[in-house]
């Protein structure tokens, strides 16, 4: 029996909005905009029905999913290890902002799978190992259920990569949108993406 994780991206938030690195529970924890809102709302259409909703305990992705919880009458279960990637000395500055004042840090941490994000915060091969290990819970702990996971772009990400054998680095060539739904599916012989970044909002 197969169990399907229904990714959901968060809504934007503030920083969303401006570009800003905003990671885990160590950076602002901004909440979700009315405009974030308002997409996963619309997003609620590409999500349709679902036996447990999980999600990140950061804030924007809490609120996100919370808004499918009280549409549907389910409790939301938190998982840590779904959390944004940590960002270290780059959180809440904006993308250009370090693209200017620390261009090998910036450059170096985009080109690499081992690099830490702002001298203290995470490299993306250790938010790959702590998201397989979360994700494996959530599909252990639910078999054979539809789960909503509510979370963000470099997790969703990671674990797309994952399900397609695609190197880790394809992250980062990618668009996964606020709001963004992703579909995939494990069973016996493995994991299939059944679908990508359903929805865009410009």
């Amino acid at each position: 029996m197969s169990t399907k994780l229904i990714l959901v991206r968060h809504g934007v938030s503030a920083d969303t909005t401006a570009k800003r690195f905003s990671g885990g529970l160590d950076g602002s924890n901004p909440p979700l905009a009315s405009a974030g809102e308002a997409q996963i709302n619309a997003a609620m259409e590409f999500i349709g029905e679902v036996d447990v909703i999980v999600s990140s305990p950061v804030r924007r992705a809490r609120q996100s999913a919370d808004l499918l919880a009280a549409r549907v009458g389910l409790p939301v279960l938190e998982e840590p290890g779904l959390a944004e990637m940590s960002f270290g000395s780059w959180e809440g500055r904006e993308m250009a902002e370090v693209m200017k004042t620390d261009p090998e840090g910036f450059m170096g941490f985009f080109s690499s799978i081992d690099q830490v994000a702002g001298a203290t915060g995470e490299s993306l091969i250790e938010v790959q190992a702590r998201v397989r290990h979360a994700c494996a819970d959530v599909v252990a702990a639910h078999e054979g259920k539809r789960v909503a996971v509510f979370s963000h772009v470099t997790p969703i990400k990671v674990i797309v990569a994952d399900a397609l054998g695609a190197p880790l680095l394809s992250v980062y060539r990618s668009q996964l949108d606020p709001g963004g739904v992703s579909l995939i599916e494990f069973g016996k012989r493995g994991q299939r993406v059944l679908g990508f970044n359903l929805r865009y909002v410009g």
